[in-house]
């Protein structure tokens, strides 16, 4: 699922292979996009909200034209879909699968903005200064990559935990932290400067499927396979 800019629409992939474009002040289907093969797994919106993303199971990536809901590029990357996310103002996409991959939004070719081969990787996270890019990956560990200088700048992983997964990751807005949640319900928070793990919290009975800071970087949400929705209040320095 992923927001339109002022939140003014959200795009949601399924189990049924649709893509459906939502007005979110109602939360009423104003489009249903058809062309994908598989579970669709991964969207997102770009800036300007003329243009959105998804991608499936099977690999199949789809840039569509939001007003029209025509297909105006498909990617077939032969690798499962797990995250998406548009940076440089919107220029480039960026996909996770197997590795993070980069793509030219008005041609759809392979763009050599990111290229990570460092393993599987699950979902991402853009900074809302979209200066910086985070990853979930295999074998516990998360990734950031600094999208001016075009660089790997940090990786953090699970401590003595190589055996879990991370899923879902978010950038604080303010603070050099990134929270991620394993498939063991934790929440784990990392100061990026230091790249200490400086925060552990068992929050759910099993993996999580969401994690996001609020806007103002206050509160901490979660959610997961128990269907429970989680607030956490965010303590910063100063606070």
């Amino acid at each position: 699922m992923s927001f339109g800019p002022k939140d003014e629409l959200v795009v949601t992939g399924s189990t049924d292979k649709r893509v459906r474009v939502w007005r979110a002040d109602d939360m009423k289907v104003i489009a249903t996009l058809l062309g994908h093969g598989a579970t669709v797994y991964a969207s997102a919106v770009h800036p300007s909200g003329e243009l959105a993303a998804t991608g499936d199971a099977k690999g199949r990536m789809i840039l569509w034209d939001v007003p029209t809901g025509k297909a105006l590029h498909t990617i077939e990357t032969g690798e499962r879909v797990e995250g998406l996310a548009f940076v440089d103002e919107g220029r480039v996409l960026v996909s996770a699968g197997e590795g993070v991959r980069a793509w030219d939004t008005r041609t759809g070719e392979p763009h050599a903005k990111i290229r990570w081969d460092g393993g599987t990787a699950k979902e991402l996270s853009l900074h809302p200064d979209g200066r910086t890019l985070a990853w979930s990956a295999s074998k516990g560990t998360a990734h950031v990559w600094d999208l001016e200088r075009n660089e790997l700048v940090r990786s953090v992983a699970i401590p003595g935990k190589s055996d879990l997964t991370l899923y879902p990751v978010s950038l604080h807005p303010e603070q050099p932290w990134l929270a991620a949640g394993a498939s063991d319900g934790r929440i784990l928070v990392w100061d990026l400067e230091s790249g200490e793990l400086i925060e552990s919290v068992l929050a759910h009975r099993t993996r999580l499927y969401s994690l996001a800071f609020s806007p103002n970087g206050e509160v901490l949400a979660s959610g997961s396979d128990d269907r429970e929705l989680k607030l956490y209040r965010v303590a910063t320095p100063g606070g």
